[in-house]
C-alpha cells in the first residue's frame, strides 16, 4: 500500500516496477491511472524515469519480478 506524504500518495519501488511492467506489456495509461489511483502526469513521470527505476535489476531479476507480479 502506498503511503500518504504531505497529502500526496507515495508509491513504493515495487509499485513503480509493477506499473512499468504493466505499461511495457501494453496496458493503457488511462487504465494504469485508474488502477493505481494516480494522475496522468505522475504515470508519465514514472514512465520517463523507468530506466532509473529498473536499472538496479538485471534481466534475470526483471524476469523474477514479472513472475511475482504476474504481469
Amino acid at each position: 500500500m502506498a503511503a500518504v506524504v504531505n497529502g500526496k500518495r507515495a508509491l513504493s519501488v515495487q509499485e513503480k516496477v509493477k506499473l512499468i511492467l504493466q505499461g511495457e506489456s501494453g496496458k493503457k495509461k488511462d487504465d494504469l491511472c485508474r488502477e493505481f489511483g494516480l494522475e496522468n502526469f505522475t504515470i508519465q513521470t514514472i514512465w520517463k524515469n523507468r530506466t532509473k527505476i529498473i536499472s538496479p535489476f538485471d534481466q534475470n531479476a526483471s524476469r523474477i519480478l514479472q513472475f511475482f507480479f504476474k504481469v
